[in-house]
């Protein structure tokens, strides 16, 4: 072989595995990265796994109430027909509480209160730590205030029952159930009684609420406390689970056999969302300063207000969003479409009281009623001095006029008997009436219709003459 064609090969080899080099698919620098993402989101795929699996672990520290059906059916199916219940599923709060992440992600200072509306709609929920709720093929968020949640809890921290101020420390293993009976007996779980799932105190825990600025958002603990029901010893239990004659054994004789209690309990805590506690809480009492008057006459009428049967504040609650109001109307001898006698603006003095279209949070109409009517209402502030429906933006209570417990109240009218009116008995009515929250809201929230229910009605007749 020469001496250069050696060299000649070697190089025009060398060559060739270059070429094959360059052109043989290879791992891109994207492809790299393509790879490396994969790879992370498979680990993260991993630990979220193993984070739902912990989460899911002390979700499951609070049994179904399934469970506790299977001992105590009437209890259960009184439950499932409670707004406790539907704590958290119900249309209003998913709606609220989806608008205050939206407000949270623009306020990072909301973010306690925005969380501790899932302690009182979901505990379990935040219990295990899962804020916001994960939606679970298993619907573990949506137990709402449990069996279990309640029948676990210990005391109250601090003293005064506030912000969810529960001590609850349910854990893997079956619980004892804390109650208010101190002989009871169950073959599945051991029972401890508590006083003070007999008082107020227990409920107080979520039924009187604070926001971060130190506004009292929620206070119907603190509304019963000063009221003379409590003075006089009555507790919430004592109106909202009256046993309503009831008597029957507190768990199933197919399990075990128990005597049965001489008062029982209902689990359906009937509340402002119940036709029977609202329709006899409050009196209502319509006088007029004559019996008979002339055409172009002016009468004087009184409708008198009280808050008869309502252990607090009514209404109570979320008070900024709750809406009571008095319609007084008129209606002729000939039947005519009533008359609506309003509040005149001497009446009225305070911009808040009596019902208004004007516009108010994000420029909606404020109650979304006819005006001129008597509204019983709180209103709140933000930081800014605007009207707020949002509890977490509250800054300060700009208005209150509701009713507290026991509280009379005398509205009055003055009304000139039109000239139209059909001579003879002409029928004054009073009729109260109430919504859990203005129909505007709901449909800025997009949440359906707002039931109206009557409170009271009254009624006193005039005789009408030229």
């Amino acid at each position: 072989m020469p001496l250069l064609e050696y060299p000649m090969k070697k190089l025009l080899f060398m060559l060739i595995i270059i070429s094959v080099i360059l052109n043989t698919p290879s791992l891109s620098n994207s492809d790299s990265k393509k790879d490396k993402k994969e790879k992370k989101e498979e680990h993260e795929k991993e630990e979220h796994k193993r984070g739902w699996e912990a989460v899911e672990k002390k979700y499951k520290h609070f049994e179904n109430p399934q469970i506790c059906g299977g001992c105590h059916p009437e209890f259960f199916d009184e439950w499932k027909e409670s707004k406790h219940s539907k704590s958290f599923t119900n249309s209003a709060f998913q709606t609220m509480y989806k608008h205050a992440l939206s407000d949270l992600k623009d306020n990072k200072e909301i973010k306690e209160d925005v969380d501790r509306c899932i302690l009182c709609h979901s505990p379990s929920a935040y219990y295990a730590g899962d804020i916001p709720p994960t939606p679970d093929e298993d619907k573990l968020p949506e137990r709402g205030i449990m069996c279990d949640f309640c029948h676990t809890v210990e005391g109250i921290k601090d003293g005064l029952p506030h912000n969810g101020n529960f001590i609850n420390n349910n854990g893997p293993d079956i619980d004892p159930k804390r109650g208010p009976w101190k002989d009871a007996k169950s073959p599945y779980h051991q029972t401890i009684y508590s006083e003070l799932h007999t008082r107020s105190e227990f409920c107080g825990a979520c039924h009187n609420q604070k926001n971060i600025p130190g506004v009292w958002v929620q206070e119907t603990y603190n509304e019963w406390k000063a009221s003379k029901w409590a003075k006089d010893g009555y507790q919430c239990q004592d109106c909202h689970m009256m046993g309503e004659g009831r008597s029957h054994p507190i768990i199933s004789k197919e399990f075990m056999k128990a005597d049965a209690r001489e008062k029982v309990v209902t689990h359906r805590l009937p509340g402002f969302g119940s036709q029977h506690k609202i329709s006899d809480a409050v009196n209502l009492k319509v006088s007029a300063n004559k019996p008979k008057a002339q055409l172009g006459e002016e009468l004087l009428i009184k409708v008198s207000v009280t808050n008869a049967k309502v252990g607090h504040t009514f209404p109570s609650g979320t008070p900024n969003l709750k809406q009571l109001w008095l319609v007084v109307n008129a209606i002729d001898s000939k039947k005519r479409t009533p008359v609506l006698i309003e509040v005149k603006k001497e009446d009225a003095p305070l911009p808040y009281n009596a019902t208004s279209n004007e516009p108010a949070y994000k420029d909606i109409e404020r109650d979304a009623l006819p005006e001129g009517n008597r509204i019983y209402h709180s209103v709140f502030y933000d930081r800014n001095n605007q009207h707020t429906y949002m509890s977490y933006e509250a800054a300060k209570i700009a208005f209150d006029n509701r009713l507290k417990a026991g509280e009379t109240r005398v509205e009055t009218y003055r009304w000139k008997i039109p000239a139209d009116t059909a001579v003879g008995e002409i029928i004054i009515s009073a009729t109260l009436n109430y919504r859990s929250m203005p129909q505007s809201l709901a449909d800025f929230l997009e949440i359906g219709e707002i039931p109206v229910t009557e409170v009271a009605y009254d009624e006193v007749s005039v005789f009408v003459v030229k």
